[in-house]
């Protein structure tokens, strides 16, 4: 995280914490008018995966996996499917990834963009079996 500025209470923040942090992690360089503090902080970089559907392919998975430390995997309501979500979970565990859930409304064809009358206790259930879904891919490849 690059800050540059001088008065702020964020600035103050960072500045009063990086004080706790030894000299050697940390880096400053003062100008006339700003002061720089750099502070290394790690970034989940993530994406959204698996949102192919039987034999249509949708996005760049397999270029995208290399590049990110997480991935949220379609559950199968708004796009994926059951051989989609294996194949993915399975790519996601070998590279050493995150794994996180993407639920959707139940709305293929819409790809869950479309507004759709549920019940709030409908809407929970939906994700509930999605999720359990995914656990159960995620448990079956070691994940």
């Amino acid at each position: 995280m690059l800050l540059e500025g001088g008065t702020g209470r964020q600035t103050k923040r960072l500045l009063d914490r990086a004080d706790r942090v030894s000299p050697t992690d940390r880096g400053f360089t003062r100008g006339s008018l700003s002061r720089t503090l750099l502070v290394s902080v790690p970034i989940d970089l993530n994406a959204d995966v698996g949102e192919s559907f039987g034999a249509w392919t949708m996005g760049q998975d397999l270029e995208l996996l290399p590049l990110v430390s997480s991935v949220n995997v379609a559950c199968g309501f708004h796009a994926g499917d059951p051989v989609v979500m294996d194949r993915t979970v399975a790519r996601a565990v070998a590279a050493g990834l995150a794994i996180g859930a993407h639920p959707g409304y139940f709305d293929l064809r819409g790809f869950g963009r479309r507004a759709l009358a549920a019940e709030p206790e409908e809407a929970e259930q939906d994700v509930l079996y999605q999720v359990g879904a995914l656990m159960a891919f995620a448990r079956a490849h070691g994940g």
